[in-house]
């Protein structure tokens, strides 16, 4: 398949449109907004920007398409729309992914487990 500027804007627009019908989906099971304010803020721009990510996921998959790391049989124009869809609609695990790897590097995991503060003692000592 010949790379032009027409599919490029196809693609783009497929996955965007994936990303958003994503971002309808997750708003409807989401009938009561509930947490903090800015959980709610975070929460709502993540949903404005699925659009993008479902782009991006679209150009990454056609990347991966034209470099044959990923072989699609039959490999015409409907095909590659399809498959640019599929990725705008799954961008939500690049999103839950990268909110993971937020919610690690804020919390403080650097602790070891076993880890006490100064002033606790033994379970089993005997006061």
């Amino acid at each position: 398949m010949s790379f032009n500027g027409r599919l490029t804007l196809a693609i783009v627009l497929f996955g965007a449109l994936g990303g958003t019908l994503s971002a309808i989906r997750s708003r409807m099971r989401e009938s009561a907004i509930t947490g903090r304010i800015p959980q709610q803020i975070v929460a709502g721009a993540i949903t404005y920007a699925r659009p993008l990510f479902g782009a991006a996921a679209a150009l990454g998959v056609f990347a991966f398409l034209e470099s044959g790391v990923i072989a699609l049989h039959p490999n015409n124009v409907a095909a590659t729309l399809a498959v640019s869809f599929a990725a705008g609609f799954t961008e939500r695990f690049v999103v839950a992914a990268a909110g993971a790897v937020a919610g690690s590097v804020g919390s403080d995991d650097s602790k070891p487990a076993d880890s006490k503060p100064a002033d606790s003692k033994p379970a089993d000592s005997k006061q």
